[in-house]
């Protein structure tokens, strides 16, 4: 009986040392196939980026000025007053002046001397362009609101009245959102293609 140990743990190091010669890692080929995979999944990555980029931009840019022009309003109805940067400001008299020449818009409200501050400098994205205003005064557009009020570059808007801001990527023109503002100060944001 001793004899069978010995015999049986040779067997099974034998068997192991099978196993150990039988393992394999991978070829070089199998790993440049898998690394090309992965180049390829990233330069199709990077060019959706690229390719989204403008129509992201244009976005933000859209509904920024749509929640912005909101606040203005909001801040309007509220009629509170409060201190912001030093400056006393009354709830009437909110609004958001928009330069085209400039590629920004400023936030703007009344202190209580019944002077104009800008309270708040936005700029655009590089990537997007304001395209157009309407009306248009000189490239610029004044949308301010009082209580029960819209007024565009200070004019009391009428029934028919209604300002547009259009914003166009500036590496592709087809992509452009138009925020449009009623005479009742209804906000409204429009997907525009060409």
């Amino acid at each position: 009986m001793p004899e069978v140990i010995p015999i049986a743990q040779s067997l099974m190091n034998k068997m192991n040392f099978k196993k150990q010669i039988n393992l394999k890692g991978f070829t070089l080929i199998e790993v440049l196939i898998v690394l090309a995979i992965i180049v390829a999944l990233a330069i199709l990555v990077v060019a959706g980026y690229q390719e989204g980029r403008p129509r992201l931009a244009v976005d933000r840019a859209s509904a920024g000025l749509a929640s912005d022009l909101e606040i203005a309003k909001q801040r309007s109805i509220s009629n509170v007053y409060y201190q912001e940067n030093g400056d006393n400001f009354f709830g009437e008299n909110h609004g958001v002046l928009i330069d085209k020449n400039e590629n920004k818009y400023y936030l703007t409200a009344y202190n209580k001397e019944g002077e104009k501050i800008i309270r708040e400098n936005v700029e655009i994205e590089r990537v997007v362009d304001i395209f157009e205003l309407s009306p248009d005064d000189g490239g610029s557009l004044e949308i301010w609101f009082d209580k029960e009020e819209t007024y565009f570059n200070g004019t009391k808007a009428g029934q028919e009245d209604a300002a547009e801001i259009v914003f166009l990527g500036k590496t592709d023109e087809s992509i452009r959102k138009k925020v449009v503002i009623d005479h009742s100060g209804v906000i409204e944001i429009i997907q525009e293609y060409e």
